[in-house]
């Protein structure tokens, strides 16, 4: 059973970049195909400094699929949150909106959880992958321990392609953009390379802990300071900024250091348990268990309750390397 705290499925968050570890666990779901029929592979990432020159290129997919049999895709968060919503309908595997947690119970045998509505449900264990601002975490496993905004919000929008007549200034399907200040990334993010997602990070007061669009004057005065502090000369960027009706921010929280993520019978993943943090303006990076853990987790705001029981617990570190 899983339980998702919005009332539908939301169209929160941009594209995904999916690596090897990921689809490999995609492929074991049984969604791997209907995947790579509608992703942007993205075998390589190719880096240009402010004035289009190449810098150079991570062959990370290309490594990758020689290894492990698996590269990189690039797909809509919408999309893969729906490719998994269907295939648990064909497992027969329920899912709950609207269902806001409350009370967490553990005992030696078993886990119980209450939601707002009355609703109980008992397990063997209890998985928290309900983001940085988990309930499962705040309601049993590290009450008091929450997440601190950063100052950085991630920026992005998608524009169709077809809208733009500047010349692609990247080879492939993914190319950044290196300034003084961060990165601004530009990448497709379907299989017939119809649309361009772009994405970068911006300091800015935050207005809401799930994120808001920018419309009107905010949408043109940002706009004007990222061409500003960016001091690029690509004539892409310039015109995706120009046309992109809308730009969506995404608040970025990171949880401090020390924090629980599992008690006997409950386990954080994700967000949940060891948040995102920012290197530098553009560049976001996470810990491997959270990179895993967030390409399955789709929509990133449900808690499921599994019925089986857990063998031993291990440190991430030691899970990581044991792939």
């Amino acid at each position: 059973m899983l339980y998702e705290v919005r009332e539908t499925p939301t169209t929160l968050g941009g594209a995904l970049n999916i690596t090897c570890n990921g689809l490999r666990i995609l492929d074991k779901l049984g969604v791997y195909k209907q995947l790579e029929a509608v992703c942007a592979e993205t075998p390589e990432f190719e880096m240009y400094n402010a004035n289009g020159s190449r810098i150079g290129v991570l062959k990370s997919g290309i490594l990758t699929k020689e290894t492990t049999g698996y590269g990189t895709m690039r797909v809509m968060r919408t999309i893969i949150h729906d490719i998994l919503l269907k295939r648990l309908e064909e497992e027969g595997i329920m899912v709950k909106n609207g269902m806001h947690l409350t009370k967490v119970e553990e005992s030696s045998n078993s886990v119980e959880v209450t939601f707002a509505d009355g609703t109980t449900d008992t397990a063997d264990l209890l998985i928290g992958a309900d983001g940085i601002h988990s309930a499962v975490r705040s309601i049993h496993v590290d009450p008091g321990f929450e997440p601190e905004y950063t100052g950085l919000s991630a920026l992005y929008s998608i524009i169709p392609i077809d809208s733009l007549t500047s010349p692609v200034y990247f080879s492939g399907n993914f190319g950044t953009v290196m300034f003084r200040k961060g990165m601004f990334g530009t990448g497709f993010c379907d299989k017939q390379r119809t649309t361009m997602y772009w994405f970068n990070t911006h300091t800015v007061p935050v207005k809401g802990r799930d994120g808001w669009v920018a419309h009107g004057k905010e949408l043109e005065n940002i706009k004007s300071q990222l061409m500003e502090s960016a001091e690029i000369s690509i004539p892409l960027i310039h015109e995706i900024l120009e046309k992109s009706p809308e730009i969506r921010f995404y608040p970025i929280y990171r949880l401090p250091l020390n924090g629980k993520w599992f008690t006997q019978r409950t386990l954080l993943i994700g967000d949940a348990g060891h948040g995102t943090f920012p290197l530098w303006p553009g560049l976001i990076c996470s810990s491997p268990t959270t990179c895993r853990s967030r390409h399955v987790d789709g929509d990133g705001g449900c808690i499921s309750t599994l019925s089986f029981a857990p063998t031993g617990r291990r440190s991430s570190d030691s899970i990581s390397e044991v792939r």
